[in-house]
Parts: structure tokens; sequence; C-alpha cells
């Protein structure tokens, strides 16, 4: 039970990020006066930015979707699920006891 016990820790401090984070972001949109649909749309217009500029934030958006899907890939392996049945390859006829 200690185990899950630290998932739920883990689990409400990830949360109480994400909620911090929505709040930030929600104030910069607030302040900027767009909305995330707009902001989306200009930044992947090339035609808001020189050539130059657009190919830089091209690559840094790369790098940042790839950054996080590494940390999802990183928390996904860290909370271990249990095994079900099917993992176990038990046949129909079996009952699955701990």
């Amino acid at each position: 039970m200690e185990h899950n016990k630290h998932i739920d820790d883990f689990i409400s401090k990830y949360q109480l990020k994400i909620q911090n984070m929505e709040k930030k972001t929600s104030e910069l949109f607030e302040e900027l006066g767009l909305s995330s649909h707009q902001l989306h749309h200009y930044l992947n217009d090339p035609a808001n930015f020189t050539p130059a500029a657009y190919k830089e934030l091209q690559r840094y958006n790369l790098e940042l979707e790839t950054l996080l899907e590494q940390r999802i890939e990183q928390v996904k392996s860290t909370v271990k699920r249990k095994p079900s049945p099917r993992d176990m390859n038990v046949k129909g006829h079996w009952l699955f006891m701990r």
C-alpha cells in the first residue's frame, strides 16, 4: 500500500504543477490579448517571420515537442502498472489470483 501512496503523492504533485502552468498560461494569453488558437496560427504562418526566424522557430518547436515526449515516456516508465491476466498469458478458464 505504501507504493500506492507514493504514486498518489506523485500524481498530486504533478496535478498541482499542471494547474499552476494552466493559470500562468491563462494569465499570459490574457496579457497578450490573444487566445491559444490565435497564437498557434500566428506562430505557424511563415508570412509573419523572416525565413531564418521561421526556421529557428520551427527548430525550437520540434526540440520542445521532443523533450515533452521524452518526459512523458519517463513518467510512464516510472509508474508501473499491475499486470492483467491478459499480460500474463492466463487462459480463460483460470482465475487470476495474487
